[in-house]
């Protein structure tokens, strides 16, 4: 276990990126590259299950000593304080809940899942966010982050059908509804002919995943499909949220994230500045 978060440390210094761009996780010579945080994936199961399999007896004779948390603790926090440093977050998630659901294997004790999942549960807000005030006004109320859909749609970089960002451009709030009609689960959708007919005759939806297959063979739902496909617009599939009022250009995505989080500052300046 040493040994692999040595070699991942190694990647701070010598790390390299077999494509030439972005995240330098690898190390490799000669041509050839391997990931550590794979390997310390692997270290981790075998150090966990050596390590618990020992002290397996100890909860059931009172209370956890640091003396033995303690070791098992500060390796799993190395690890993750690397992978993080590395913004190799889905590998510390990984290896965070791989931890978790190990111990509760060892000593079945639920409350140390429980506690541990308390300890890594992040608050996104989600739905009609398009903006850094909205951002500023999710952080205010407590959450870690926020979940931005339509707005990332309508922007250069993501793929869609022929027609999907037009339609969400000209569309106003009320050109969206909620329906079954495409999937047989409910999904904000654009108001087309597909969903009034189904307003009309709800007799013949069908439960998912049956309505998806049925809305697929009728050729009204592409979503995933090759970018700029042809289809009927009238009736095709286009997810959206009640934000896209707002939204009337296409705008690079990069530009998106920098200008909702400098809007975002300037709101939580202006509200600080309030309260001096």
């Amino acid at each position: 276990m040493a040994g692999g978060l040595l070699l991942l440390a190694t990647t701070l210094l010598f790390g390299v990126n077999p494509s030439g761009a972005g995240e330098r996780l690898w190390l490799g010579a000669f041509g050839l590259y391997f990931q550590p945080s794979e390997l310390l994936k692997l270290l981790l199961i075998i150090y966990l299950a050596a390590y618990l399999a020992d002290r397996r007896e100890i909860p059931r004779r009172g209370a956890l000593w640091p003396a033995v948390l303690g070791p098992m603790l500060l390796m799993i926090g190395l690890a993750l304080v690397l992978l993080a440093w590395q913004e190799d977050l889905g590998a510390a998630l990984l290896f965070y809940l791989t931890a978790l659901a190990m111990l509760y294997l060892a000593w079945g004790r639920l409350e140390h899942v429980l506690i541990g999942g308390l300890m890594f549960v992040p608050v996104v807000a989600a739905g009609g966010l398009f903006d850094g005030r909205g951002l500023a006004a999710s952080l205010a109320l407590g959450a870690d982050g926020v979940w931005i859909g339509t707005r990332f749609i309508a922007t250069p970089e993501a793929r869609a059908v022929a027609g999907y960002k037009d339609a969400l451009l000209g569309l106003a709030e009320d050109g969206t509804v909620i329906s079954k009609s495409y999937t047989g689960k409910t999904c904000r959708v654009v108001r087309t002919e597909w969903t009034n007919h189904f307003e009309e005759h709800p007799e013949e939806l069908q439960p998912f995943p049956q309505q998806a297959v049925a809305s697929m063979k009728a050729g009204v739902n592409h979503l995933g499909g090759e970018d700029g496909l042809a289809v009927d617009s009238s009736r095709e599939f286009m997810p959206c949220g009640q934000g896209v009022g707002a939204i009337d250009t296409l705008v690079p995505a990069g530009d998106i994230v920098r200008s909702m989080v400098a809007e975002a500052e300037r709101v939580m300046e202006q509200i600080a500045s309030t309260r001096r």
